[in-house]
């Protein structure tokens, strides 16, 4: 689940971007799968923004 990615975006003249994620993942004896995570996006003129995701899921 953690992760980082970057680039260049050339349309519209965007320039870099990047993003950090970090998060936990946890499969309980029921088969259930609970996941929490963060993100964190930097863009080329500083703009930056944060969010977070969470989800519980079971097969059936």
């Amino acid at each position: 689940m953690p992760g980082w990615t970057g680039g260049f975006a050339g349309l519209g003249g965007s320039g870099g971007f990047g993003s950090l994620i970090g998060g936990v993942s946890v499969n309980t004896q029921d088969q259930w799968n609970l996941c929490f995570s963060l993100l964190f996006n930097i863009g080329e003129y500083g703009t930056k923004s944060a969010g977070a995701r969470a989800s519980i899921a079971k097969p059936f």
